[in-house]
């Protein structure tokens, strides 16, 4: 009797509460959200305004600048939403939209780590391969350059922020210890980039056109929980999509 009553006092007071998601993205999610808005309703009244639906087929990978971490690959993932184009000017625009992104990579660590696994924690052994899945709802934020219409073809560039919300961080690593589990307490809960890009449109009659091009998106900001080092999201993708 006593026995048992010392362990069960030993769980509870060992038993740690886990760390809730940090990140000093929020606050520029916040700047994005409040600057779309004016944007939007600011000036709706007297500018063209344009909405589409885009898809992205994309190749991402996560980098880090710490020597203790490798990057051993990427993965190809999947874009795609709707995009608003508010024009202030005959050939300038402020975009925005709203989308599903799913991203990940493959990385390894000198170091062993310690990673909340479903509520639980769980040691890494060093050089263990880690193949991450995630998911983010991006807003992005950009200007939009284009040229005069030739014939019935226009070129845009664009550049921009994108920022995102983490809404799925799954993992799985080479020595089964961790097969498709939730990591959601390892992956900080806002990211932020810049993007750029360019492409073509083509005309179907009145404000009606399908375009294509190539968006690449750089994050600054650490995706992970670990203060150690640094890692960012990247990715380069094929833009499809057709605006009304």
């Amino acid at each position: 009797m006593t026995n048992n009553y010392l362990n069960l006092n030993y769980v509870i007071s060992t038993k740690r509460k886990l760390p809730k998601r940090q990140s000093p993205g929020h606050k520029y999610f916040s700047y994005c959200a409040i600057l779309l808005f004016f944007i939007i309703y600011g000036n709706s009244a007297t500018a063209q305004v344009r909405f589409g639906v885009v898809a992205h087929p994309q190749y991402t990978w996560m980098a880090s600048e710490t020597a203790d971490v490798t990057n051993l690959s990427g993965k190809i993932g999947f874009n795609g939403g709707l995009i608003l184009e508010n024009y202030f000017a005959e050939n300038y625009a402020i975009m925005s939209g709203i989308s599903i992104s799913v991203e990940g990579g493959k990385l390894s660590y000198e170091d062993t780590l310690q990673y909340i696994v479903n509520d639980a924690r769980v040691p890494i052994l060093p050089e263990t391969k880690l193949d991450y899945s995630l998911q983010y709802v991006q807003i992005p934020l950009g200007l939009k350059l284009k040229s005069n219409e030739i014939g019935y073809t226009t070129f845009f560039a664009n550049l921009g922020f994108t920022a995102g919300i983490n809404i799925k961080a799954r993992l799985k690593d080479s020595e089964k210890q961790i097969q498709d589990e939730n990591i959601s307490e390892e992956i900080k809960l806002f990211n932020l980039g810049y993007h750029f890009g360019g492409g073509i449109e083509y005309s179907l009659g009145g404000n009606t056109s399908v375009l294509a091009g190539v968006t690449f998106v750089n994050g600054f900001v650490d995706i992970t929980g670990r203060n150690e080092d640094k890692v960012t999201m990247k990715n380069i993708s094929l833009r499809l999509g057709i605006l009304f």
